[in-house]
């Protein structure tokens, strides 16, 4: 009976570790996954403000026009153009106003700045709004074909000879958040737009 008893005990100790071994195992998994949707939330939360950036940049690029005096202009670091915009009055009525839009990167920020075209020679006041912060570098491509094409991007968009707006513009921003550094991408196609020709070099 003493011999069963014990060997019982045993038994029971076995059973109380083994339960606890799995208990911290158990802990130590929601532990592991709450991290990680910690983890997911918060690369979430980085990257949404540039997801917005980008919807508010292809909203404009698709109302850009053409306008006589006011010329699309891309580089690498930064694209300027006229643009039709929708606005609305203090009293709720809407008007139709171009304006010169001007995406930029200064000091690490992401600027948009607005300013109301006029047949004047001045301009209306500029208005200068922060689209995100934390950026680390920036980089417009315009899309052109060459002589077999094909298409490709180039970090200009040419004065001489202009071809008007161009097709579509990829934006690249380079994002410092977390501790970590990683880029965002995106092609935004402007309908009214036509493709850059390139032509080989020495011809």
């Amino acid at each position: 009976m003493k011999g069963d008893c014990g060997q019982i005990l045993v038994e029971l100790l076995l059973a109380a570790l083994i339960l606890a071994f799995a208990g911290s195992g158990l802990l130590m998994g929601f532990g592991q996954v709450f991290t990680a949707e910690k983890r997911i939330w918060e690369s979430f939360q980085s990257r949404t403000p540039f997801c917005l950036a980008f919807i508010s940049i292809e909203k404009d690029l698709r109302n850009t026009v053409l306008l006589r005096g006011a010329h699309f202009k891309g580089k690498a670091d930064e694209i300027c153009f006229p643009a039709l915009l929708d606005k609305t009055k203090r009293n709720g009525a809407q008007t139709h106003d171009i304006f010169l839009i001007r995406y930029f990167l200064k000091d690490r920020f992401l600027v948009r700045l607005e300013q109301k075209w006029t047949d004047k020679l001045s301009q209306g006041q500029s208005v200068e709004h922060i689209l995100v912060k934390n950026v680390g570098s920036l980089l417009f491509e315009f899309p052109y074909k060459d002589e077999k094409g094909e298409t490709r991007f180039e970090p200009f968009w040419l004065d001489e000879p202009y071809y008007g707006i161009p097709r579509a513009v990829r934006m690249v921003i380079g994002i410092r958040a977390l501790s970590r550094e990683f880029s965002l991408s995106k092609v935004m196609e402007i309908p009214q737009g036509r493709w850059g020709y390139l032509q080989a070099e020495g011809t």
